[in-house]
């Protein structure tokens, strides 16, 4: 019974490769995070996509209820991939993830997405000299 339930969340043996590569699992979870990041920008706020999918509003979003959560967005991907980046996400990996990781997950890799690209030029010029730091007001 552990070995099936292991399976059903995707961090054990089991059918349709529910293991996955290590860059399989990584693929996954980059492209589902980046559709969750797109629409938390889009939303402006961490906030309100955490509450809607903690459905019994414990405070904590159980990996069952983030991967009902992706459904209801209309992610399609199987079920043991979306628990993939619940794992992910939860970074404590107690079985739930806190609010504390889920806004860490949506707000970092800012830099590698862009989000603050046009700045760094001139950050870099400010940090040589070649630019004067002056500060709004």
């Amino acid at each position: 019974a552990a070995a099936a339930a292991a399976a059903a969340a995707g961090s054990g043996p089991g059918p349709g490769g529910r293991d996955g590569s290590a860059s399989q699992r990584e693929q996954v979870v980059a492209r589902v995070l980046k559709i969750l990041k797109t629409r938390t920008r889009q939303r402006g706020s961490v906030r309100p996509i955490f509450r809607a999918m903690d459905d019994d509003g414990w405070g904590g979003i159980s990996h069952e209820e983030f991967v009902q959560g992706m459904r209801r967005w209309g992610l399609r991907e199987p079920a043991y991939q979306l628990h993939w980046v619940a794992q992910a996400i939860d970074d404590k990996s107690e079985g739930c993830i806190t609010y504390d990781s889920f806004s860490r997950a949506m707000v970092s890799n800012q830099m590698e997405e862009g989000m603050m690209q046009p700045e760094l030029p001139h950050a870099l010029k400010i940090a040589t000299g070649e630019a004067p730091c002056v500060h709004p007001g």
